[in-house]
């Protein structure tokens, strides 16, 4: 359900904003469509972020007891970088 419900959001940001919104193509001068509707309707400040950190927990559980030692640190950690991109984005 985790990674199923964080692939929607990636797809559903992927089709609103297309490759130029979600690869900061408007930093570049590319046109980028501002979008109201899902996913960003979806009571998620950074649904893009929210959706990639979803999978990522969801693939951590997946794994099981086949769970290499240290996969809570990296999933930790990796959830904290889409939590200080997300930060960033906001304040720029």
């Amino acid at each position: 359900v985790l990674g199923g419900y964080g692939q929607a959001l990636n797809v559903g940001i992927f089709k609103a904003i297309g490759r130029d919104g979600v690869y900061y193509g408007a930093r570049l001068g590319r046109r980028v469509p501002w979008v109201t509707g899902w996913p960003f309707d979806a009571a998620l400040a950074h649904p893009q972020y929210a959706g990639s950190a979803l999978t990522v927990w969801a693939g951590a559980l997946l794994m099981g007891s086949a769970r290499p030692a240290g996969t809570w640190v990296l999933v930790g950690y990796w959830t904290l970088l889409y939590v200080v991109t997300a930060l960033m984005e906001q304040h720029l």
